[in-house]
Protein backbone atom coordinates (compact mmCIF):
# COMPACT_ATOMS: atom_id res chain seq x y z
CA UNK A 1 0.00 0.00 0.00
CA UNK A 2 1.11 3.51 -1.05
CA UNK A 3 -0.42 6.63 0.56
CA UNK A 4 0.04 9.98 -0.95
CA UNK A 5 -1.29 13.43 0.21
CA UNK A 6 -1.01 15.30 -3.42
CA UNK A 7 -2.94 17.86 -4.90
CA UNK A 8 -5.47 17.36 -7.85
CA UNK A 9 -2.24 17.51 -10.52
CA UNK A 10 -0.63 14.87 -8.68
CA UNK A 11 -3.24 13.06 -8.48
CA UNK A 12 -3.45 12.98 -12.17
CA UNK A 13 -0.41 12.58 -12.85
CA UNK A 14 -0.53 8.90 -10.81
CA UNK A 15 -3.90 8.29 -12.32
CA UNK A 16 -2.48 8.36 -15.32
CA UNK A 17 0.94 5.92 -14.37
CA UNK A 18 -1.35 3.88 -12.12
CA UNK A 19 -5.23 3.87 -13.65
CA UNK A 20 -6.42 1.19 -11.00
CA UNK A 21 -5.32 3.20 -8.30
CA UNK A 22 -7.93 4.34 -5.58
CA UNK A 23 -8.53 8.03 -5.28
CA UNK A 24 -10.06 9.92 -2.15
CA UNK A 25 -10.86 13.24 -2.07
CA UNK A 26 -11.03 14.82 1.36
CA UNK A 27 -13.31 17.60 1.90
CA UNK A 28 -14.02 20.14 4.64
CA UNK A 29 -17.99 20.63 5.36
CA UNK A 30 -18.18 23.77 4.23
CA UNK A 31 -16.30 26.34 2.85
CA UNK A 32 -16.51 28.81 5.90
CA UNK A 33 -15.28 25.91 7.94
CA UNK A 34 -12.20 25.11 5.38
CA UNK A 35 -11.41 29.05 6.07
CA UNK A 36 -11.76 29.14 9.82
CA UNK A 37 -9.58 26.18 10.19
CA UNK A 38 -7.06 27.61 7.53
CA UNK A 39 -7.01 31.13 9.61
CA UNK A 40 -6.66 28.59 13.13
CA UNK A 41 -3.52 27.57 11.84
CA UNK A 42 -1.84 30.84 12.10
CA UNK A 43 0.63 29.60 9.39
CA UNK A 44 -0.29 31.89 6.78
CA UNK A 45 0.07 35.79 5.79
CA UNK A 46 -3.03 36.59 4.50
CA UNK A 47 -2.04 36.81 0.98
CA UNK A 48 -1.00 33.25 1.17
CA UNK A 49 -4.59 32.42 2.39
CA UNK A 50 -6.40 34.33 0.03
CA UNK A 51 -4.24 32.41 -2.34
CA UNK A 52 -4.56 29.07 -1.22
CA UNK A 53 -8.74 29.74 -0.87
CA UNK A 54 -8.87 30.17 -4.77
CA UNK A 55 -6.75 26.88 -5.38
CA UNK A 56 -9.01 25.15 -3.32
CA UNK A 57 -12.17 26.55 -4.93
CA UNK A 58 -10.73 25.67 -8.02
CA UNK A 59 -9.67 21.97 -7.07
CA UNK A 60 -13.11 21.03 -5.41
CA UNK A 61 -14.78 20.55 -9.16
CA UNK A 62 -12.06 17.80 -9.40
CA UNK A 63 -14.04 15.56 -6.66
CA UNK A 64 -16.55 14.15 -8.92
CA UNK A 65 -13.06 12.86 -10.49
CA UNK A 66 -12.20 10.72 -7.47
CA UNK A 67 -13.63 7.56 -7.04
CA UNK A 68 -14.58 8.41 -2.86
CA UNK A 69 -15.16 11.46 -1.55
CA UNK A 70 -14.94 12.11 2.25
CA UNK A 71 -16.52 14.64 4.65
CA UNK A 72 -13.98 15.94 7.25
CA UNK A 73 -16.31 16.84 9.86
CA UNK A 74 -15.29 14.85 12.39
CA UNK A 75 -12.06 13.07 12.47
CA UNK A 76 -13.01 9.81 13.68
CA UNK A 77 -15.23 9.29 11.44
CA UNK A 78 -13.66 10.72 8.49
CA UNK A 79 -10.43 8.19 9.56
CA UNK A 80 -12.46 5.66 9.83
CA UNK A 81 -14.20 5.66 6.76
CA UNK A 82 -11.03 6.19 4.71
CA UNK A 83 -9.79 2.72 5.81
CA UNK A 84 -12.75 1.32 5.06
CA UNK A 85 -12.04 2.69 1.66
CA UNK A 86 -8.70 0.78 1.65
CA UNK A 87 -9.77 -2.41 3.07
CA UNK A 88 -12.29 -2.54 0.59
CA UNK A 89 -9.75 -1.91 -2.01
CA UNK A 90 -7.22 -4.59 -1.01
CA UNK A 91 -10.49 -7.20 -1.02
CA UNK A 92 -10.48 -6.29 -4.55
CA UNK A 93 -6.75 -6.82 -5.57
CA UNK A 94 -6.20 -9.79 -3.47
Amino acid sequence: DVVLKIDVQGAEQVRRLMPDAVFIFVVAPSEQELEHRQEQRGSESPQDLASRREIGKREMTYAKEYGHVVMNDDIERAVGEIRQIIEDARRRVT
